[in-house]
């Protein structure tokens, strides 16, 4: 009985908050793991689209350009 006493007290006051800590550790390292993937696939997505609208931005300024000179 003794024993047991001396396993449950080791398990509430010493391992269990120990492996709390771990896990919710580990989950805080997953998220943040998550986080950075999904920030470095918006980003590249972002990218791209911020270079199709600069060409199109481009073009038509070129477009706009050449009317204004046939204009004058």
């Amino acid at each position: 009985m003794d024993i047991l006493n001396y396993v449950m007290e080791l398990i509430n006051n010493g391992l269990f908050p120990i492996a709390c800590c771990v896990g919710l550790c580990y989950i805080v390292v997953m998220l943040f793991k998550s986080y950075r993937e999904d920030t470095a696939k918006m980003s590249d997505s972002f990218t791209t689209a911020l270079n199709k609208n600069t060409n199109a931005i481009t073009k038509l300024c070129e477009k706009l350009e050449k009317r204004g000179d046939t204009n004058d």
